[in-house]
C-alpha cells in the first residue's frame, strides 16, 4: 500500500465508526490497523533516508 491508499484507508476505518460501533476495534483486533502502520512507518521511514541522501 502506498501512503495515499493507506490514508484513505484510516479514514474509511474512522468514518465507518460513525455508521458501526465497533469498527475501529475489529481493525485492531484482526491486525489490519497494526499492519497499514507498520507499512506507514517503513514507507516514511524509507522516504525520510531519501531525503537525508540528497542533502
Amino acid at each position: 500500500m502506498s501512503v495515499k491508499q493507506i490514508n484513505a484507508r484510516l479514514i474509511w476505518i474512522q468514518r465507518g465508526e460513525y455508521f458501526c460501533d465497533g469498527n475501529i476495534a475489529a481493525e485492531v483486533e484482526n491486525g489490519n490497523l497494526l499492519k497499514m502502520l507498520l507499512r506507514l512507518d517503513d514507507l516514511l521511514e524509507k522516504q525520510e533516508m531519501s531525503l537525508h541522501e540528497k542533502i
